[in-house]
């Protein structure tokens, strides 16, 4: 099935200067077009997106192209990593009510991190924000409850935007965490101690399949 998509770049290097992906211009090509976001590299098509708090690059479609270098996914946090305090306030909050799902929005504003925990609906199973338009948030954290740290389906579903995804998870036991960036419905798994400070004091970090 051919790839519905528009303008593109080619890489031509990888070079990463002051967090930028440089070397990569536009240029014609057989190929066919793609977005201004898109990357055509060696090894397939990569989505690169850069925001104030980070800058990510996912595969979107595996294809191999002689004649360019290839790319491989990337993460780079732009912003101090959320406190050790404030990882310690929400993991306190969660463990207050350890058998429930419960929502936390992260903001960078500016020069530090506000965490901000909206009014929701949450039960063992489910948590839903009653505010029907939130502010968007660079980070979006939510537990399990009793269960394991994991993405279900409804996240993958849920997730279209652009921002950093965390879930807690063995709220009763020894704590579990795991951590990706979503770019468009795309997902990049990334470490939580890249994001969290000292994160590993108090969780065990799970990476998600």
């Amino acid at each position: 099935m051919p790839l519905n998509i528009l303008s593109h770049s080619v890489v031509k290097e990888t070079t990463i200067q002051h967090g930028q992906l440089t070397g990569c211009r536009a240029t014609s090509s057989p190929c066919p077009p793609l977005p201004q976001d898109f990357l055509w590299a060696g090894n397939g098509i990569f989505r690169s997106v850069t925001r104030t708090e980070f800058r990510a690059v996912a595969l979107y479609h595996r294809v191999l192209t002689p004649g360019l270098i290839e790319l491989s996914p990337q993460f780079q946090l732009l912003v101090s990593p959320v406190p050790r305090e404030k990882v310690k306030d929400i993991i306190d909050e969660i463990r207050r009510y350890p058998d429930l799902e419960q929502l936390f929005y992260l903001y960078w504003r500016g020069e530090c991190w506000e965490v901000f925990k909206p009014e929701q609906e949450c039960t063992p199973y489910s948590c839903v924000c009653l505010d029907p338009y939130p502010e968007p948030a660079a980070i979006e954290i939510h537990s399990h409850g009793y269960a394991n740290a994991f993405f279900s389906k409804t996240d993958n579903r849920e997730e279209t935007g652009c921002r950093i995804s965390t879930v807690f998870g063995r709220t009763n036991r020894q704590l579990e965490v795991t951590s990706r960036v979503c770019i468009h419905g795309l997902f990049l798994n990334i470490d939580s101690n890249r994001i969290y400070q000292d994160i590993n004091h108090y969780c065990h970090h799970v990476t998600d399949f």
